[in-house]
């Protein structure tokens, strides 16, 4: 209705609910936010390497030791980062550990490590575990050109303001055509689970049919006393609680770009591929059949998005939306009080 409206925790709180979580932005138009800051870890260091498995019934076991292992040692506010499993039978894997030493790192990976030591012949490849560097030079493009220049890619268009940079291993994100991108949350309670054994044999199913990434630094379920209480006051999925992880699954093609002549994307592969990754993800639906999805890397064609972006959140969070929109003037397509709500 055009007037300024202050939400926070003792004004307008449905609304401040509403906007921490439950977006897009279909409530109205934010401008002006106050974020709250937390002190930064000390270090940070890389454990990197990759796994690939002799045999398909090798690579199962890779992933059943690989999912009882998870909630045990990584499922804590010490570690993110991401596994990559991939139909060729290979476990990569990309984590960031927070102020422990190299010693300490390959101390919490010792079970797998060791477990892995007695297959030499099932499995090749090894896991690595970097020096811990100042976590202040993270997100330093300069200090990473200088110490570890094979970790950025250096903005160097004409006019482009020093040190920009982004991560090298986000370069496949660049300039790509986007054909699908889905998530689902992995519960805890479902590694825990007779051992993880249903979870681990659906992991491996579906990655018969496509390749995907499990980021353990976006579930919740390890997180500290305070982080769970402060995040409990939003509106994301309840979901998140019980996460373990994240599964993703994307598909893109690299610099293609609609309409530019030379570059356009390959729709027909793209349409093959993202039936490749539904068949996979629906197989990691069914084995999480009361969990959801990340809705900020959701899934257009998510079946039943309401309840999978936002749960039992989401009655109240349309009610929300018709309090303070009730014209629906902020309509967008799968988001609260979109499409056939």
């Amino acid at each position: 209705d055009g007037n300024i409206v202050v939400a926070n925790a003792v004004q307008n709180q449905d609304l401040f609910w509403a906007l921490r979580g439950g977006g897009p932005g279909t409530y109205g138009v934010i401008t002006k936010v106050t974020y709250e800051t937390h002190d930064i870890p000390k270090t940070f260091g890389d454990v990197n390497g990759a796994i690939t498995a002799n045999s398909d019934d090798a690579f199962r076991d890779l992933i059943r030791e690989f999912v009882r292992f998870l909630p045990e040692r990584l499922n804590n506010g010490s570690w993110g980062g991401v596994f990559q499993v991939l139909p060729d039978n290979s476990l990569m894997v990309g984590k960031l550990s927070l102020d422990l030493t190299a010693d300490e790192a390959r101390e919490v990976w010792r079970p797998f490590t060791d477990w892995l030591a007695t297959r030499p012949n099932d499995f090749t490849g090894k896991i690595e575990f970097g020096i811990p560097i100042p976590f202040k030079y993270y997100y330093d493009g300069q200090w990473r050109q200088k110490n570890l220049p094979s970790s950025v890619v250096v903005e160097d268009r004409p006019g482009q303001q020093q040190f920009e940079f982004w991560f090298s291993v986000d370069s496949d994100a660049v300039s790509t055509f986007e054909a699908t991108l889905k998530t689902r949350w992995l519960p805890l309670k479902q590694f825990q689970k007779d051992s993880g054994t249903e979870l681990a044999d659906a992991i491996f199913e579906a990655s018969r049919h496509w390749g995907f990434v499990i980021q353990t630094g976006k579930g919740l379920a390890g997180a500290p006393a305070e982080t769970l209480q402060r995040s409990r006051e939003t509106s994301i999925h309840p979901a998140i609680f019980d996460a373990a992880a994240q599964l993703l699954i994307r598909q893109s093609q690299a610099a293609k770009f609609p309409g530019i002549e030379g570059h356009e994307p390959d729709y027909a592969q793209a349409e093959e591929d993202a039936r490749n990754a539904e068949t996979a993800m629906q197989i990691i639906r069914a084995a999480t059949p009361d969990s959801g999805s990340f809705r900020n890397e959701g899934d257009y064609f998510e079946p039943n998005w309401q309840d999978a972006f936002w749960g039992s959140n989401y009655p109240r969070l349309l009610e929300v939306k018709r309090r303070y929109d009730p014209t629906n003037l902020f309509n967008v397509p799968r988001g609260v009080g979109g499409d056939d709500s």
